[in-house]
């Protein structure tokens, strides 16, 4: 998602598109949307793990065919499906992790203050033990 703009740039300047073609790319962002908020009723009823593993088959071929359209209307219904089963897939995912792990979730910031302790105390040792002279 982050090298999205890259990506736009340099099909603007391959293929001379214009700014009302941006649509493929537009359609991709609500597809992901939509997909978040619509579907996550659904994994809450038939559980997380299938409806993350058939977005994650519909991604497979819908990618593919991306790459391999010829024309802007073959590309940007191919980059819808392709974004409702991202938007589907990463949220459940994210959810299902979060879900199984909320100890080490939980812990995670009392582990992180500990060894920012740890590590800041060690170079204040080493700096008293080095600035001894070495004369005596």
């Amino acid at each position: 998602m982050a090298n999205a703009p890259v990506t736009v740039a340099s099909l603007i300047d391959d293929r001379a598109l214009g700014p009302l073609q941006y649509r493929a790319f537009a359609l991709a962002g609500l597809a992901r949307l939509s997909a978040a908020l619509h579907w996550a009723p659904l994994a809450d009823r038939t559980g997380r793990k299938r409806v993350i593993v058939a977005s994650t088959v519909a991604i497979g071929p819908f990618t593919i065919l991306c790459a391999s359209a010829q024309s802007l209307h073959t590309l940007e219904p191919l980059r819808f499906l392709t974004g409702l089963g991202l938007g589907t897939a990463l949220p459940n995912a994210l959810a299902l992790i979060t879900a199984r792990h909320v100890l080490i979730f939980a812990a995670l910031p009392a582990v992180c203050a500990v060894i920012l302790l740890l590590s800041t105390a060690n170079p204040i040792k080493r700096v008293a033990r080095s600035s001894k002279s070495p004369l005596g």
